[in-house]
């Protein structure tokens, strides 16, 4: 199986994105790969990439300022990678499976997000009270119910869920 592997990216994590893209050489299924962003970052990597212009998605960091006036400016930036991430999948031509991945992360070793032919999903025992506070703001029955967290640096989509 062939995954594609999609990384929005901000000038901030310019010293990390061309190690972030030739690392992904240590990912079996690695199908292709796409960075988003609103400038192509015109980097030479070991492996070919595609830009997708962040402008073709409904939303701005300063549209999601406009729109929530409680997000202060200098945060506006992760809400919007956050987005891109969410949204991402409405773009065809990437795969109906794909790997979203933060620009500074560097796998080291041989990774795979398949076992026994089944996605693997990650998950960290990070805590932070920001992100339960917000969910209880979705949806008041929400609580932290185990110890493992699905806030992690990278993520396996299907678009059909």
């Amino acid at each position: 199986m062939k995954i594609d592997i999609v990384i929005p990216y901000a000038p901030k994590d310019d010293y990390t994105l061309q190690s972030c893209i030739n690392s992904l050489t240590k990912v079996r299924e690695r199908g292709n790969v796409y960075i988003i962003s609103k400038e192509n970052p015109n980097i030479q990597t070991e492996i070919e990439y595609n830009w997708i212009d962040e402008a073709i998605f409904p939303f701005t960091k300063q549209s999601i300022v406009e729109l929530n006036n409680i997000i202060p400016e200098d945060r506006s930036g992760w809400y919007l990678q956050q987005l891109l991430k969410l949204f991402c999948y409405t773009q065809a031509q990437i795969s109906d499976t794909f790997l979203v991945l933060d620009s500074d992360v560097i796998f080291l070793n041989e990774v795979s997000f398949t076992v026994e032919g089944k996605l693997a999903y990650n998950y960290s025992s990070e805590y932070t009270s920001d992100y339960f506070s917000c969910m209880s703001k979705l949806n008041s029955f929400f609580e932290r119910s185990v110890s493992k967290s699905g806030i992690c640096h990278h993520m396996i989509f299907e678009k059909k869920y």
